[in-house]
């Protein structure tokens, strides 16, 4: 009589009546355990049963009664969360799949796959340096771009958002960017104990570099042979910093994976990689070494190296001839004017793998942080076009206005969360008070101007710009008459050697001394006959102003 009178929302344990715990179902009396939600797993600790979510809602099936089996899709029962499959089966999407024979395939096509991408990128990355972009600089640079844009693709895949069909598969897909394993049947050849996949994934741009100084060494023993030269350490090291750089997003996001943990309902957290793996446990606090030592060496260590030869990038250059060649990867794509991008591309790529670190449990911060960090990337490259040509411009802003578009729309499928929207409203009254402050005081400050310049043609008095104008003129006129000094074959070589952005800059400063300088429909120095080009100026100088 007393068990028909429990209530709902309490389960029995050892004829004891107790509250279900949060995140468990208890829809109907008498029961004798709680019944398990989809994406979640409930394990009994301590007489006491407790909730954790898994990292996948496929991975944890709806179950009425756990003690009859918590996991579905051949996952291992006995693992917290579902986090491995059974005996035979390997992760792949989400899902356990049989074992394929021969299991070490995979591995081997991958490892095969890495030489292939050392040995190309040790010539492709070498190749002759032009002054103009040349069609190997710009299919690189945009492959390069494209593996930029799906790795950051994929870092949306460790965020707390639940993906659609087919934009899961696509993600799932592009996972391999980051080092994801998954797919390679680690689990058929070894024991996929979550420390031991950690460190093969963090460990494997050391791998790289390791394959990179084998080959190095063993071509003097083998490019005699072949009839090649021999590989050189400053253009190894190149390769090496070529293939780090490029896969920056995905070496700084495996680094810092120990540091991701989301929370259950139980008020205990996993790491979002390692579900299986509790924060604060004692593999978690091991993980957690190798996280900081790997995060100091990738995104501290390499980025600091970097950075350094980017600031002493012009005096090493000219008093050292294997210095550019060390750091090659971080100059020769773009123009000489931004020699320095390579870092700020670096930082790019560290805020982006830094955002599922930000706020783990919240899918809508970690997509705003998102879209903050492509939207000034996005400003930033349509402002200093710092790639060789307008191409590789144009590719890199339709990248990143793309992830802003996906993100944005990617708000939708944020699962409702129980903390306040507060920082997002105050977030987003910043940013609109920001821009309008910053449009009031451009306004102010041209208000500020006109006015100035209206009381100095009242009164007389001399513009305080005057001076500058007298110099630029000044400046101007020495340049015209330098150029005056040149033959037009000397002018026409001078034009050729240029960057293609220079040329487009003469291009512009002609039309505009043509147009509206000189009052001339044209500036046409012809090809044939000696005249010099102070003359031609002088002619179109001595026409009569009309």
């Amino acid at each position: 009589a007393a068990l028909a009178q429990w209530q709902v929302g309490n389960s029995t344990t050892a004829a004891v009546c107790s509250r279900c715990p949060p995140g468990s179902v208890c829809d109907s009396v008498n029961r004798t355990t709680p019944a398990q939600p989809r994406g979640m797993y409930l394990s009994l600790e301590r007489g006491a049963w407790s909730v954790f979510k898994c990292a996948h809602d496929d991975q944890c099936p709806a179950v009425d009664d756990p003690d009859s089996g918590r996991c579905g899709g051949n996952f291992d029962d006995s693992q917290l969360v579902c986090s491995r499959c059974a005996d035979g089966f390997f992760l792949q999407k989400s899902l356990c799949r049989p074992c394929q024979q021969p299991e070490f395939l995979p591995v081997l096509i991958a490892v095969v796959l890495v030489m292939i991408i050392i040995v190309g990128t040790y010539y492709t990355s070498n190749s002759p340096i032009t002054r103009d972009v040349s069609a190997m600089l710009t299919t690189t640079v945009a492959f390069g771009l494209l593996l930029t844009a799906a790795q950051s693709v994929s870092v949306m895949a460790t965020m707390q958002v639940v993906w659609p069909e087919p934009f899961l598969s696509i993600v799932s897909f592009l996972r391999l960017a980051t080092f994801d394993l998954q797919g390679l049947q680690l689990e058929c050849v070894m024991d996929p104990e979550p420390l031991g996949v950690y460190m093969v994934q963090v460990a494997s741009p050391l791998a790289v570099m390791v394959l990179c100084a084998l080959f190095t060494a063993m071509s003097g023993f083998v490019a005699p042979l072949l009839g090649a030269a021999p590989w050189e350490i400053p253009k190894a090291f190149n390769a090496v910093g070529q293939v780090w750089q490029a896969v920056y997003i995905s070496i700084v996001l495996v680094a810092l994976y120990p540091f991701q943990c989301y929370s259950h309902p139980n008020g205990q957290s996993s790491v979002r990689a390692f579900s299986g793996v509790v924060c604060g446990s004692d593999e978690h606090h091991v993980m957690l070494g190798f996280g900081v030592a790997f995060t100091l060496l990738y995104g501290v260590g390499f980025y600091a190296l970097c950075l350094w030869a980017n600031l002493v990038a012009p005096r090493m250059s000219a008093v050292s001839r294997v210095f550019p060649t060390y750091f090659r990867f971080l100059f020769c794509r773009f123009r000489v004017q931004r020699w320095f991008w390579g870092s700020v591309l670096m930082l790019r790529s560290m805020s982006i793998a830094l955002v599922p670190v930000s706020n783990p449990d919240s899918g809508k911060g970690q997509l705003v942080m998102f879209i903050v960090v492509a939207a000034v990337c996005l400003v930033l490259q349509a402002r200093v076009l710092p790639w060789k040509s307008m191409q590789l411009n144009a590719l890199d802003i339709l990248v990143l206005f793309c992830l802003v578009v996906i993100t944005s729309a990617s708000m939708s499928y944020v699962e409702p969360e129980d903390t306040s929207d507060t920082p997002y409203v105050v977030l987003a009254l910043t940013v609109i008070y920001g821009a309008a402050a910053v449009m009031l005081l451009q306004v102010a400050y041209g208000g500020v101007r006109t006015l100035r310049e209206y009381l100095a043609v009242t009164s007389n008095t001399p513009v305080v710009e005057a001076g500058v104008k007298d110099e630029l003129a000044s400046r101007f006129l020495d340049q015209v008459k330098a150029v005056g000094t040149l033959t037009q074959p000397r002018l026409l070589q001078v034009v050729a050697g240029v960057g293609v952005y220079d040329r487009q800059v003469i291009d512009r400063f002609t039309f505009l001394l043509s147009h509206e300088l000189l009052r001339s429909s044209s500036l046409h120095v012809p090809v044939e006959g000696p005249r010099t080009v102070s003359k031609e100026l002088a002619r179109v100088l001595s026409k009569p102003q009309r």
